[in-house]
């Protein structure tokens, strides 16, 4: 699946010597080569692990299955199924360009080509049956029961279309007339995000596909879906954060960045962006900012992070500033180091600490801003573990702790 995160049980680490990590990178590139990188935030860099050259042809989309194994398409015609470490399992060649694959549930394979047809075959690349539509299938993605999104470009008469077909690719939905689209992503609540080469970008009903919002970006490259619903999309030269509803909310415009071609969302909501010139970066999902950087990749057609689930470490409270904010009232800062996802931890606290009865309270992320029960999620992040809250005390004989619950 292009632009694709794929959820993976943390066991499969140990399956052989050098093991993805969670949060490392796949790429496919037009020269033929996938690769597995593994971004380094002390240093700033990344460390290149693994790759593989397949059938000669531009390496075209990547998708990771529930054991690890990985696989890719190419433009001529073969899907390869390559274990964790990109070790050859098997490939199976005969199709037309492929440019798109995604995984079902139970591993099953999906392929988009660029003569109108979807393929779904096994976890080990076994038929199973076929989908014939409009146009070139660009980008495909995966609701939650299954339901495939399948987007395509124009089919020569100007039209593309965008299907929602179940899990045999059956339809059930579809819309025409869309212009070129490029790229689609899937909310957590199965609504649909797609864009097109316009720029004109929407959010569409999980069913119906009708329309729910939109917004524009220019010459649109592609989309990703963060944790929390936000949308980032890409163009040349520019990095968009929008809302679960497309509402803009910030961007960042950089000659630097070059003729960008693919995005990903990692599990902890970082962004990996790569362009046509063989350079990546990962992004602080706030600002923006680059955490990580590489070059020399070859031009990148797609991405894809892996991503286990792992236990929920503790959390530790470093320091804490009483603060009085005036007319606001008194504020306690607590600055947390909190190893795993910050959206994994809350707050709670108490006045009766020998009764251990303790409840969620509101913090907040700057003094001024609204006071929320919800996660360290609504935070400020004073490095790449470390968060930092604002509670309001009321009470002198208060105590606070932070809670990790477990994915």
């Amino acid at each position: 699946m292009k632009k694709s995160i794929i959820t993976m049980l943390g066991a499969f680490i140990a399956v052989s010597a050098m093991a993805a990590q969670n949060n490392d990178i796949y790429i496919t590139t037009t020269n033929g080569v996938i690769k597995l990188i593994r971004p380094d935030y002390v240093g700033g860099g990344m460390t290149n692990l693994a790759s593989h050259a397949g059938d000669g042809s531009s390496a075209t989309a990547v998708a990771i299955q529930s054991d690890g194994d990985v696989i890719y398409t190419t433009a001529s015609g073969t899907i390869y199924r390559m274990d964790q470490d990109l070790v050859f399992q098997q490939n199976l060649g005969g199709f037309p360009s492929l440019v798109s694959t995604a995984v079902l549930s139970d591993d099953s394979v999906i392929a988009g080509d660029t003569n109108s047809v979807v393929y779904k075959r096994t976890p080990t690349l076994g038929f199973v049956g076929s989908f014939s539509g409009n146009g070139e299938f660009n980008d495909l993605a995966v609701q939650s029961d299954d339901d495939v999104i399948a987007i395509t470009g124009t089919d020569g008469g100007g039209n593309g279309f965008i299907y929602r077909l179940n899990s045999n690719l059956v339809v059930q939905t579809s819309r025409s007339s869309m212009g070129d689209l490029l790229s689609v992503g899937v909310q957590s609540d199965d609504e649909v995000a797609w864009g097109r080469t316009s720029g004109l970008m929407r959010l569409g009903d999980k069913d119906t596909l009708a329309d729910l919002s939109s917004n524009s970006i220019g010459l649109f490259k592609a989309l990703a879906v963060l944790s929390d619903d936000r949308i980032v999309a890409i163009r040349s030269k520019q990095v968009v954060m929008y809302s679960a509803d497309f509402t803009l909310l910030y961007s960042n415009y950089d000659n630097a960045l070059g003729d960008l071609s693919a995005v990903a969302v990692m599990s902890d909501d970082k962004i990996v962006i790569a362009n046509t010139g063989g350079e990546m970066w990962v992004l602080n999902p706030t600002t923006l900012g680059g955490v990580s950087y590489t070059t020399g990749l070859g031009a990148v057609t797609d991405i894809a992070v892996a991503q286990f689930v792992e236990p929920t470490k503790p959390a530790t409270i470093l320091s804490t500033t009483m603060i009085d904010a005036g007319g606001l009232g008194t504020f306690m800062e607590i600055v947390i180091d909190a190893p795993s996802v910050a959206t994994n931890y809350h707050p709670e606290h108490t006045i009766d600490l020998p009764g251990n009865s303790w409840t969620n309270v509101p913090h907040t992320d700057a003094i001024g801003n609204t006071l929320y029960i919800t996660n360290l999620g609504y935070s400020t992040a004073s490095d790449v573990t470390n968060e930092v809250i604002y509670l309001q005390t009321t009470n002198s004989a208060e105590f606070f702790k932070i809670i990790g619950e477990q994915p």
